[in-house]
């Protein structure tokens, strides 16, 4: 069974522009694919500033070639982990302030029952089991941007992707 971590990379807006040039990174958003590729876990800003599960059928024709995906294998319990810690965390609010004050100051500043994007996925891969333990020093680092989460995974991750529809179509076969 494989998860999947999805980076955005684009310049859809100024925000992106912007994160892209402060972090020196393509990636400025990223969330959780699970095995069914139809569910995204993730938080942003600017889609309602809450965690939330999303399903996705397709991506927008302009999302398309934006995204790369890093895949985990992992068991069902590890799974069902990641579930639980979305369920934990479902509805918590975008942490402007966290993200920000980490960015301009030494040290990493959170605040309690709220996230950004990179963090959240870090933490909920970490509670589940699917990162390695050595790589948890890694997450409590003040700099969690999308391209710092990149570089943290990407020597654990099973393969790298461009897209999520040949895993699309080999489930779809299998479940026939």
């Amino acid at each position: 069974m494989k998860i999947f971590v999805a980076f955005l990379a684009g310049d859809r807006d100024r925000w992106d522009q912007v994160v892209s040039w402060w972090t020196r990174s393509p990636y400025t958003h990223t969330e959780i694919v699970l095995p069914d590729t139809v569910s995204w876990i993730g938080i942003s800003p600017f889609s309602g500033g809450k965690l939330r599960l999303k399903k996705r059928k397709s991506l927008s024709p302009e999302r398309v070639g934006k995204w790369k995906y890093l895949a985990f294998d992992c068991t069902s319990v590890q799974v069902d982990r990641l579930r639980d810690f979305f369920c934990k965390t479902r509805g918590c609010s975008y942490d402007w302030f966290g993200m920000i004050a980490s960015q301009l100051t030494p040290w990493r500043v959170k605040t309690p029952g709220k996230w950004y994007c990179s963090e959240w996925v870090v933490h909920a891969l970490a509670f589940a089991g699917i990162i390695n333990s050595s790589n948890i020093a890694a997450i409590e680092r003040k700099d969690l941007s999308p391209g710092k989460i990149w570089e943290i995974l990407i020597s654990e991750s099973s393969e790298i992707l461009d897209t999520l529809s040949n895993v699309k179509l080999q489930k779809e076969l299998l479940d026939v």
